[in-house]
């Protein structure tokens, strides 16, 4: 030591010493509560800003339409993926039923055609031919003909006169006829037009 310096405990400095570093620990950690606090604070205003607020609620309602566009989307797509397939199922059934309907137009002629006889076993026979060679496809139809023919009794059943041409002579004929005070007219009808000529 020097002269004239006084003198120093040493216990008394080392508690002086651990007193400063208490002391400076305590300063440490008041700082860093406030550090955290501060940070925290500073969290708290970022999300509070009114303009990250604002970009957040157009980001979640760009989000939403996002969502709502892709759902309307898929449903629009399945709604028009039925729809055709409906559409499809529609033309198919009608393409069927016209099919139908021109197969019994033609069964039918068939059937009318094979009647026209002025015989009903020849007509008998004929249907008989449809049924055998397959010409009437529709089942109701081939199992009412089959009662039928198995049901007829010979010489009965329908028959279609055949339309034979009467013939037709074009040429005049030359009619007499006795009119008052007994003079005789001729005249001369023309049996196509119906055109009366007095002679």
């Amino acid at each position: 030591m020097l002269a004239g310096e006084p003198s120093v405990d040493p216990a008394f400095e080392r508690e002086k010493w651990a007193a400063e570093v208490r002391l400076r620990e305590r300063e440490l950690a008041i700082k860093e509560a406030e550090a955290a606090a501060n940070a925290k604070e500073l969290a708290r205003a970022r999300w509070e800003n009114p303009i990250v607020l604002a970009v957040f609620a157009a980001a979640i309602a760009a989000g939403g339409s996002a969502a709502v566009a892709l759902i309307n989307g898929i449903e629009q797509r399945a709604a028009d993926e039925r729809h055709a397939k409906a559409e499809i199922e529609l033309q198919t059934n009608k393409a069927g039923e016209e099919q139908r309907l021109e197969e019994g137009k033609a069964e039918a002629a068939r059937i009318l055609e094979m009647i026209k006889t002025n015989d009903p076993d020849k007509a008998a026979v004929n249907l008989a031919f449809l049924l055998d060679t397959g010409l009437i496809v529709g089942e109701d139809r081939r199992k009412s003909l089959a009662a039928y023919l198995k049901q007829r009794q010979a010489g009965q059943g329908p028959t279609l006169p055949v339309n034979t041409p009467v013939p037709f002579d074009v040429s005049y004929y030359g009619y007499t006829c006795q009119i008052k005070d007994g003079k005789d007219w001729s005249f001369v009808a023309n049996s196509v037009a119906a055109d009366l000529s007095v002679l």
